[in-house]
């Protein structure tokens, strides 16, 4: 697979732009029932916690829901990096594409996400009882952690599509691609984040890209050399 600069991924971001629309639409609807509810449900009249546990049942309803989903922005990408026909049939038929393996490392980054969370509040919370310097050294631990996570991100849904491995593998092969090029892993991240807060800002971005448009990436920056396999 050639490299792609970020002029020849918009290229073919904009070459696609339907497909990829319709594939981060459908992508989106895993997580619009938590959205409509925090919008919507009031806080102060919640009765019991219903709010948070509403809040909660939502958001474990999408972080199984995102990983099915998700399986046609990747296969799309993967159409699209192979030069292949990208209409809706092919589209449906990505549906649940490596769905365990997706619904694991989604929940795993959730889970360090959520400590990182955890470890920030135990900072801002003046009746903490973690001494401060722990509380410090936990939160940057959970934050290194989280980046390191991401940048593997970028490279773990080509992995497990274009080469089919298992997951551990996976994990292995985007750990080692991370660790031995961390200047382009850094860039490659850098530029994510910069599309995402692009889309963020835009507003309908957020519905129409942000579950795509990253994928597409992750596809396209691939090269033909490889760390060595564990």
């Amino acid at each position: 697979m050639r490299s792609f600069a970020s002029s020849d991924f918009f290229r073919v971001l904009y070459a696609h732009l339907g497909s990829l629309i319709t594939a981060g639409i459908l992508r989106s609807l895993a997580w619009l029932p938590l959205i409509l509810w925090m919008s919507r449900a009031m806080p102060d009249d919640s009765v019991g916690g219903s709010y948070g546990l509403g809040a909660l049942g939502f958001l474990v309803l999408a972080l199984f829901t995102d990983p099915f989903l998700s399986g046609v922005a990747m296969s799309l990408s993967s159409r699209i990096v192979e030069n292949q026909p990208t209409s809706p049939r092919e589209l449906v038929s990505g549906l649940g594409l490596r769905y365990r393996a997706l619904l694991a490392w989604t929940w795993f980054q959730a889970l360090v996400a959520l400590l990182g969370l955890y470890n920030l509040m135990q900072i801002l919370s003046p009746s903490s009882s973690v001494p401060e310097f722990f509380a410090f050294l936990a939160a940057a631990l959970s934050f290194w952690a989280w980046l390191l996570l991401r940048a593997m991100n970028v490279h773990l849904p080509y992995l497990l599509v274009e080469e089919t491995v298992p997951l551990r593998k996976a994990l292995q092969q985007a750990f080692l691609t991370v660790i031995s090029r961390p200047g382009q892993s850094m860039s490659h991240m850098v530029f994510r984040f910069g599309l995402s807060l692009l889309l963020l800002i835009s507003g309908v971005g957020i519905v129409l890209g942000l579950g795509s448009f990253c994928v597409l990436h992750g596809f396209t920056t691939q090269t033909s050399t490889t760390p060595p396999k564990p």
